[in-house]
């Protein structure tokens, strides 16, 4: 799926079911509940690491059986059996009421594929490789996670609200965009690389007088 459009679902609240017990769905289960989504469950057994998330979701525990996702009109479906017939059933009732699909190893019968993701709260940097090989994923993923450390995160933090003041105290779009890229210019990435925050969040703050922005 090397043409497919990268976004950032909100799932807030919004059904989605995990058909099948294993490993895997413990993985989807896990990245549902960290998008807030209400999970709804169905499989007869599931992996140790799955129990110790049932405080969060609703396990129907019992098989699959045909017509299971008309009752809840999901947003999002995964499934994770093991059972090539049983996952295409699945997927074909997921299209039929207009929900994304997503079959485990098979891209084919899917309609959206996951990313492999580093998160550093705000920021979620997403990888993908089309298929063709998660072990390029995985190693990629370790140099985004050596290149972007948590001072990143935090200045990110300090941009939205930077960003939210610009916006009535900065006269144009122009020079809003100018002030970001002297903010970037800085040395303050390298100040809080050596963890030296508050020169670097003195630093900031200077540079916003400087545009007229004050908190």
């Amino acid at each position: 799926m090397s043409n497919g459009l990268p976004v950032m679902l909100n799932l807030a609240g919004r059904r989605c079911v995990v058909v099948g017990g294993g490993t895997v769905a413990a993985r989807k289960i896990t990245a549902l509940l960290e998008a807030d989504a209400s999970i709804t469950l169905i499989s007869p057994e599931i992996a140790d690491s799955i129990k110790n998330l049932l405080q969060h979701i609703h396990w129907e525990q019992r098989p699959y059986k045909a017509g299971d996702l008309e009752a809840y009109r999901p947003t999002l479906v995964y499934a994770t059996t093991n059972d090539p017939d049983v996952n295409r059933q699945i997927a074909q009732e997921a299209n039929a009421l207009g929900a994304l699909v997503n079959v485990a190893d098979e891209l084919n019968e899917s309609s959206f594929s996951n990313m492999m993701t580093l998160r550093r709260p705000p920021l979620t940097i997403a990888l993908h490789t089309g298929g063709t090989s998660p072990a390029l994923a995985r190693h990629l993923s370790g140099v985004l996670d050596a290149a972007v450390g948590e001072e990143y995160a935090i200045l990110a933090r300090w941009l939205g609200d930077l960003r939210t003041l610009s916006r009535d105290q900065v006269d144009t779009q122009v020079q809003r965009q100018q002030l970001y890229e002297a903010v970037l210019a800085s040395d303050m990435l390298n100040l809080l690389q050596q963890h030296q925050v508050e020169q670097a969040r003195q630093q900031f703050d200077e540079l916003a007088q400087a545009w007229g922005v004050n908190a």
